[in-house]
This record gives structure tokens, sequence and C-alpha cells, in this order.
């Protein structure tokens, strides 16, 4: 099964993350009037901006988002067929299925059994293929359990010894995430921007809007209409439901 998708320390991460401004959205050129040579500079598009209407929800799902819902029979099927892993691959599948298990019930004993078991195939696999895979649901598994410095430690590991995973931006995401959630929003801009420049595809989108949330959280300002579509877009890529969610609250509140 592949896995795909605090306090934490402001390590040196955060110094490699730069800051940077809003982009303007660009102004739009219509076509000239017959009989004319000059251009026509059409007005500039309005801003997304929260307005009257409910704002959409902050970023606070990510592994929802980028995982497709749990599906609750194959992961009981799972862990019932092979209730004792004994190699790193089944001992991944395994914790996969408990926290799938987690996911679907809230079953926080899942959870804690599912770390114990990556922590176990760390220590007895350390060059295990597939060790970035472990790391981030590790990693994710430690932040919902909220022992925020041992996460902090695991992500860090996985951003320092994978630079090229695919969960490297997905841990930046986490890290924004976390700081929008404590209404730090100048950590989870810098966090999310890395995140926007790393990610590829629908969690892209997802990066983009939590980018936006921070510039509006950081900032009051108004909201780049032209990176919030695009974010609108790759979110409906997504299969997850809280990914279709989102952009319909990107189109319904912030960006028709």
């Amino acid at each position: 099964m592949k896995i795909h998708s605090l306090q934490f320390a402001t390590f040196s991460l955060l110094a490699a993350c730069g800051s940077a401004e809003p982009i303007p959205a660009p102004v739009a050129v219509q076509q000239s009037p017959a009989g004319s040579d000059d251009p026509v500079l059409a007005p500039e598009p309005l801003a997304c901006t929260i307005g009257a209407q409910p704002s959409p929800p902050m970023p606070t799902a990510t592994i929802d988002v980028l995982l497709p819902p749990p599906d609750l029979a194959t992961a009981e099927a799972q862990l019932t067929n092979n209730p004792s892993p004994n190699t790193s691959d089944e001992r991944l599948v395994f914790a996969s299925a408990l926290s799938d298990v987690y996911r679907e019930r809230g079953d926080e004993a899942s959870l804690q059994e599912a770390v114990r078991t990556l922590a176990q195939l760390i220590q007895s696999d350390p060059e295990y293929a597939r060790m970035d895979d472990v790391l981030f649901l590790l990693g994710w598994g430690l932040t919902t359990l909220r022992q925020h410095d041992r996460a902090r430690m695991v992500y860090h590991r996985l951003i320092q010894q994978y630079p090229q995973s695919e969960h490297v931006a997905e841990s930046y995401l986490i890290f924004g995430e976390y700081y929008l959630r404590e209404s730090e929003p100048r950590p989870a801009f810098r966090f999310a921007e890395r995140a926007v420049q790393m990610a590829s595809g629908p969690a892209k989108g997802y990066a983009t809007y939590m980018l936006a949330w921070a510039m509006y959280q950081r900032d009051a300002n108004p909201i780049d209409p032209t990176n919030l579509r695009e974010a609108r877009r790759e979110l409906r890529e997504l299969s997850t439901p809280i990914a279709r969610q989102v952009a319909d609250a990107i189109e319904a509140d912030w960006c028709p």
C-alpha cells in the first residue's frame, strides 16, 4: 500500500524558506475596438477576499485531503489475515491498516499500535527501501497523538535524509497547518510557500490554498485570484471528499 499523504520548534528549515509578497493579479488586455491600433486595458479583476459569506475552512486536515477515505473493510481484513507481521513490508501494511482504522473510527489504541509498529520497523530495518513512507506515516501518527517533539524529529529526519521524496512537500504542509492552527501566520506562510515550490499536481493546489490562508491571516490583504483559481482547479483533481469541499468553498465564498 502506498502512503501519500507540533508544538514545532522553528529550526533551520525556517531560515531556508524565504518570504515573499503577494503577487498582484495580472491586468487583462481586451481586443481593441474596430479601427483602433491601441490595446484597451480591461479593469483589474477583483481580488478574492473573505466577504460576508462564511469563509472556506482553514487547512487543518492535510492527510484527509491528500489520502482517499479509508477503506475500513480492507483494513480490517489485512489486520485479520496477518496479525503478527514479520517483514518490513508486512509491518508497513499493518501500520497503514491500523491508521485507516483510526481515521475511520477514531480508535486511538489502533493509532498507538501503528506508531509502535513503525518504530519497530525503523529499529529493525534502518535501510528499508520505503523508509520515507514509514517516516511520514510515523510523523503524522505522532502529531495526531500530540507527541509534538517526537513528530518534529521524525519530520526533520525525513526532510534531511530523503529530500527527493514526495513526502517532503507534504511534511511542509503539516508544519504550515500546525502554525495556522496556532495563529502564527509568518512561519505558516514560509512553510506553505516552500510546499508550493516543491509540490506537484493536486498537492500543490492544497499548498496554494494554505498559502492564501497564511497570507490572509498574516496581512488581511486581498488574496491573489489567479493563485486561488489554480488551487481550485488542482483540488478538483483529487478524489478525496474534503478536497472537493475545499474547492467548492473557494468558488462559493472567496473566488467565483
